[in-house]
C-alpha cells in the first residue's frame, strides 16, 4: 500500500507545486479556503506536478476556489484510481462529475 495518510496542506501555489514527489503515482484532494475537499483527482508518476499545474486558474483544467491541496502517495496508479473512487464517493466533491 502506499502511504497511510494524506500530506499536510499546502497552498495551491506553482512554487509549492513544484516541490510535490514525482517518484510514484498519486491520488490528491484540493480544498476550499473551508477546507472543504472540492475536487479529488489522480496523477502517474513523473507527472504528478504538471497534473497540479493544469488546475491552476490560468491552466487548461482550471478549478475555481481552491486553496490548498493534499496528496497522498501510492504504489500504483490502479491503486490510487481505487482510492480516489472511494473519496469521492465519500466525500463529493462538488467540482468532480
Amino acid at each position: 500500500m502506499g502511504t497511510k495518510r494524506f500530506s499536510s496542506k499546502q497552498n495551491f501555489t506553482k512554487t509549492n507545486i513544484g516541490k510535490v514527489p514525482k517518484d510514484k503515482p498519486v491520488v490528491y484532494k484540493l480544498k476550499d479556503s473551508k477546507e472543504k475537499n472540492i475536487y479529488t483527482g489522480v496523477a502517474k508518476r513523473s507527472r504528478v506536478a504538471d497534473r497540479l499545474k493544469e488546475h491552476l486558474p490560468w491552466g487548461p483544467d482550471p478549478k475555481s476556489g481552491v486553496k490548498s491541496f493534499q496528496l497522498k502517495q501510492m504504489k500504483s496508479i490502479d491503486q490510487a484510481k481505487r482510492e480516489e473512487k472511494k473519496i469521492i464517493k465519500r466525500e463529493n466533491p462538488k467540482l468532480n462529475k
